[in-house]
């Protein structure tokens, strides 16, 4: 038995719902629809850019494990100076907020 797509059509008492069921998974839109559809499974195309990546993600994360935690410090203060200077300078929706 195929599932494709089955789609709540009115408001109910569930607004949001995720998760997996053997081979089937629920899913909460961003507009608040909730789908029923097949599992689905991750691409891992492993292209040569990916494997690229991934290997300099591995040598950052190494370079981050030796810091000391005076350094971490230092560098978490460094990047969230720029985010917020970053923040500042977009437009605001009223729907986002900059508060993290």
């Amino acid at each position: 038995m195929a599932i494709e797509k089955m789609e709540r059509k009115q408001k109910g008492v569930i607004t949001k719902i995720s998760g997996k069921l053997k081979n089937v998974e629920f899913r909460t839109r961003r507009d608040g629809r909730i789908e029923l559809g097949a599992r689905r499974i991750p691409k891992q195309p492993l292209s040569p850019a990916q494997l690229s990546v991934r290997k300099a993600y591995g040598k950052i994360y190494q370079k981050w494990t030796q810091l000391s935690e005076e350094e971490k410090a230092y560098w978490k203060r460094a990047w969230s100076v720029r985010e917020t200077k970053r923040m500042e300078r977009l437009p605001q929706r009223e729907h986002e907020s900059t508060d993290l």
